[in-house]
Order: C-alpha cells, then structure tokens, then sequence
C-alpha cells in the first residue's frame, strides 16, 4: 500500500493522555476557531503558522443535527 505524500507527513502517532473535561474544552476552542483538535495542536504544540487543509473523511454529522426525512 503506497501513502500519499500527507499522509506520510503524519504518519507518526502519539497518545496524549488527558481528562475528559480537559478534552472536551480543547474541542471547544477548537470548534470556535474552526479547527480540528489536530489542527489546534499543530498550531499550538508544533508551532505551525497555519492550519493544514484537512484531508480524509469528512467529519461524522453531529447527532443533534437534524436530517431529512427520505420519502
């Protein structure tokens, strides 16, 4: 399986290990900036000057999202 160039770029994973209300408040701030909580990392711990444009899966819809009824 060959990986794309990006996907190269950010192949290494790393566990960072938080508490859940520590969690849900960079997902906030993330949310408000409209970042990714990868993309808020980058920015933050890694020093990016910008966000990298999200490759991938679109976002999962929220459950609290109304959709259309097919008929």
């Amino acid at each position: 399986m060959e990986l794309e160039p990006n996907t190269l770029e950010r192949a290494a994973g790393y566990c960072f290990r938080m508490s859940a209300e520590d969690r849900d408040r960079l997902k906030a701030e993330a949310t408000a900036a409209g970042l990714t909580v990868q993309q808020l990392f980058e920015l933050r711990l890694l020093g990016a000057t910008k966000p990298r444009v999200r490759m991938g899966r679109p976002p999962k819809p929220r459950q609290d999202e109304e959709l259309p009824i097919a008929g």
